[in-house]
């Protein structure tokens, strides 16, 4: 079998080089977007692993004789170093029904009633049924290094005050991510 030149079947010699090229270039586009999904994918399932709802366990205790309690630990109220909480719901029971009876939650960095200041207040507890303190996604951020803080005053030292919560851990370096 004879093999016929480009130019006697009427193509452009110059044709198949520039076809060979332009399939080169498609595959290597192709190439690279598959890489992309792949790490877009990747990235995707560290980024679910990384996410998980914690439960804050119940703190608690009874006023002092001035009517004072303060409720925290950075061990267990607060997230461990690397971590981030969004905090989405913050229960308290055992407030009586005087209107005196105030507990406050505050976001506090350290584990001292010194910390519950103004500009640290989330909300207040007052009455015999307080709602639940419920601040919606991003709306109460937790970082390593600062926890809830429940501190009350004017209550009767026959009151047990209880706190819980529930919040959303994840990695620190996923909170971008999260908060989209």
């Amino acid at each position: 079998m004879t093999q016929t030149l480009p130019e006697q079947q009427g193509l452009d010699p110059g044709w198949g080089d520039q076809a060979l090229e332009l399939l080169a270039q498609i595959r290597l586009s192709l190439s690279g977007a598959e890489d992309r999904a792949r790490k877009d994918e990747y990235e995707k399932q560290r980024l679910l692993q990384s996410v998980y709802r914690v439960e804050i366990p119940p703190q608690g205790g009874n006023a002092t004789a001035a009517g004072v309690i303060a409720l925290g630990s950075s061990e267990l109220t607060g997230p461990r170093t690397g971590k981030v909480w969004d905090v989405r719901r913050v229960t308290v029971t055992g407030t009586g029904s005087a209107s005196t009876e105030v507990v406050s939650l505050y976001r506090a960095a350290g584990n001292s009633s010194s910390y519950a200041v103004g500009a640290n207040l989330l909300t207040t507890f007052s009455g015999l049924n307080p709602a639940p303190y419920s601040p919606g996604k991003g709306g109460c951020m937790l970082r390593h290094g600062e926890m809830l803080f429940l501190y009350g005053t004017g209550l009767t030292g026959s009151e047990t005050i209880q706190f819980n919560a529930d919040a959303i851990e994840m990695s620190a370096g996923y909170e971008g991510a999260y908060l989209l």
